[in-house]
């Protein structure tokens, strides 16, 4: 997506949907900072981002079963 089509995208989204993409740390870096950016703009604050522990949740270890 070019950055004017996420910058559309994310001025339609309601307040609490942005902020949980911003926080969720899923968003590719330049997404990330348009999205800031439009919080900054309505003057919602910016969440921090919240950075998944892979280890809380157990690494994946794959479908395989050794025998």
């Amino acid at each position: 997506m070019s950055n004017a089509d996420l910058i559309s995208l994310f001025s339609q989204l309601a307040d609490d949907e942005l902020t949980e993409r911003v926080a969720s740390g899923g968003l590719a870096a330049d997404a990330q900072a348009l999205a800031a950016a439009e919080l900054v703009r309505r003057g919602v604050p910016v969440p921090p981002v919240t950075v998944k522990d892979q280890e809380a949740e157990g690494a994946y270890l794959g479908d395989m079963v050794i025998l």
